[in-house]
């Protein structure tokens, strides 16, 4: 998946972007904030890249 990764550890939160879409997780414990319009597969996905790294 090619997409950006924001990682804003004052906050523990992370922003994913691709294109216009927008997905914000909470990283401790890792917790979807907001989906942004990904769909379900890519939100398992940037869930599992998130909990990975």
């Amino acid at each position: 998946m090619k997409a950006v990764f924001y990682f804003f550890n004052q906050r523990k939160l992370v922003h994913v972007k691709k294109w216009s879409r927008i997905a914000k997780f909470w990283l401790d414990p890792v917790r979807l904030q907001s989906s942004g319009g990904f769909s379900r597969n890519e939100m398992r996905c940037i869930q599992g890249i998130i909990s990975e790294h």
